[in-house]
């Protein structure tokens, strides 16, 4: 059975095709902000000066395509280039939300509906209590924000019921501010991570096993409130020795207390230690190196040492860079150091750095600087350190400082300043140099040399006459060689 074209779908289709369509000019779509009515105000003129509001509505019917086969054409395209206006006024999640690509102008438009007509209680109770949270200005147009106001609050009626139970949400929200209502949204969504599926447990059963678990760590009872846990000296109850306190005061008052009574060795002290800058020799090369050790920390064997640096100083309180200990973050305190590298004598030769020359004072002050730090580029490798696991739990160089090292005329040793003119500057760009330090291990004290950086247990690292430092954490350090090359220790 054959159907019949209509003449008048060749030359003057019944659906005109729509190529040009109204720009749409307000904010997208988006639920969490529930913009619905401005963005639905907004497109309804776009699509209706674009003669497409039809299709969104369901009112434009299709015609049928074997009697109109190009009004028929027309029709999808428009429908089609609908979807596409509804599409890019709507955000991301919006998109996913109805479908990426829905079927039909039609369904799209439903969809949307449904989507938003009832938002729920929470999106209310934050649209009221956004409206009374708006003041007017000096300078504003009053009816524009009475229209506004008024707009917020129709928004609010139409998502459902206004109840006693959503004004004290409200009152509640305008108590706790930004910060207390993240905390409780994290603890809550903690409760909900944490809750069981199991049937629950009456209260008293689940006291009376807590009281029959002999094996239980923390049976104190508190004689003001009468809950487990806790004494009354850290109870927030009323008439508790913390009362009005919340209960991370209390936990960190019971630490600390507890710390008091049973008080940890720790390398850390929160005080400034003077340091001593000391000049020790190797035999084997005859260079000089620096090495700094608290003032109160006595050598082992004095004549490993040829002379005591005349300069003291103290160490400053930019301590920006250093790295610090965890625990000791903790407890407030820093892990004080000087800003130089205490490392092992190796076997390997090292040749010895120049002496910098005294830094003057700056323009417009009095006095003499502060040392410069000790030049540690040239030391020599620490290949000699090893585990950590011995008797007392401390790093050791396994090397004999009263053979490596003996006392010397400082008189006798001749320092000359380096000439930078007389030297010539090599490029690693065009000139890349390579580094064995015959080491196992390298130590720095900024943490900005390291690419990966990861907390270990403090350990104690010792050194020259009795020096030492405290290593807390391990990583990889890298090192530019040239342009484009990196060695990584």
């Amino acid at each position: 059975m054959s159907t019949t074209i209509l003449e008048t779908d060749v030359t003057c289709p019944s659906v005109p095709l729509i190529s040009s369509a109204t720009l749409f000019s307000g904010k997208k779509l988006d639920k969490l902000k529930g913009n619905w009515e401005e963005w639905k105000d907004g497109i309804y003129p776009a699509a209706c000066l674009s003669g497409l509001w039809a299709y969104m509505s369901g009112t434009s019917l299709c015609p049928d395509q074997p009697s109109e086969p190009q009004a028929h054409s027309n029709w999808i395209q428009n429908d089609e280039g609908v979807c596409a206006l509804i599409y890019d006024t709507i955000e991301p999640s919006e998109q996913l939300a109805v479908a990426k690509f829905p079927k039909g102008a039609k369904d799209f438009w439903k969809a949307l509906l449904q989507r938003h007509k009832k938002t729920g209680p929470v999106s209310q109770v934050y649209l009221i209590k956004d409206a009374l949270g708006k003041c007017a200005s000096v300078g504003d147009e009053y009816t524009k924000g009475l229209n506004d106001l008024f707009n917020m609050l129709e928004r609010a009626w139409r998502m459902g019921d206004i109840t006693l139970d959503l004004f004290k949400s409200i009152i509640a929200l305008n108590y706790f501010s930004k910060a207390n209502i993240l905390n409780i949204q994290f603890d809550l969504q903690t409760c909900i991570d944490n809750a069981t599926k199991n049937e629950l447990s009456p209260l008293q059963t689940f006291k009376n096993l807590l009281r029959n678990d002999k094996k239980h760590k923390d049976n104190n009872v508190c004689t003001n409130c009468k809950k487990l846990g806790h004494t009354v000296q850290y109870c927030i109850s009323p008439n508790g020795g913390m009362a009005g306190k919340t209960i991370t005061k209390s936990k960190a008052q019971h630490m600390k207390d507890r710390e008091a009574k049973n008080p940890k060795p720790t390398t850390s002290t929160s005080t400034n230690p003077t340091m001593i800058t000391w000049t020790v020799k190797d035999e084997s090369t005859g260079a000089m190196y620096p090495i700094c050790m608290p003032e109160d920390a006595k050598p082992v064997q004095t004549h490993t040492l040829i002379s005591v640096s005349l300069q003291t100083h103290t160490c400053i309180d930019n301590i920006d860079t250093m790295v610090y200990s965890t625990d000791d973050l903790e407890r407030g305190e820093a892990v004080w150091g000087y800003s130089s590298a205490f490392m092992a004598i190796g076997e390997a030769p090292f040749t010895q750095a120049p002496t910098e020359a005294p830094v003057p004072p700056p323009a417009g002050t009095t006095g003499t600087s502060p040392p410069p730090h000790p030049d540690h580029t040239n030391l020599p490798p620490a290949e000699h350190i090893c585990d950590w696991s011995t008797d007392d739990g401390c790093f050791h160089a396994s090397i004999d400082w009263n053979v490596t090292s003996h006392q010397v005329d400082i008189t006798a040793i001749i320092v000359k300043l380096l000439h930078q003119s007389q030297a010539t500057p090599i490029s690693t760009d065009t000139c890349p140099f390579y580094v064995d330090t015959r080491a196992t291990a390298h130590i720095s004290p900024d943490h900005t040399d390291f690419i990966t950086l990861c907390p270990i247990s403090a350990h104690t690292i010792k050194g020259v006459g009795g020096s030492f430092i405290t290593a807390i954490g391990c990583g990889d350090i890298k090192l530019r060689i040239s342009q484009g090359k990196y060695l990584i220790l």
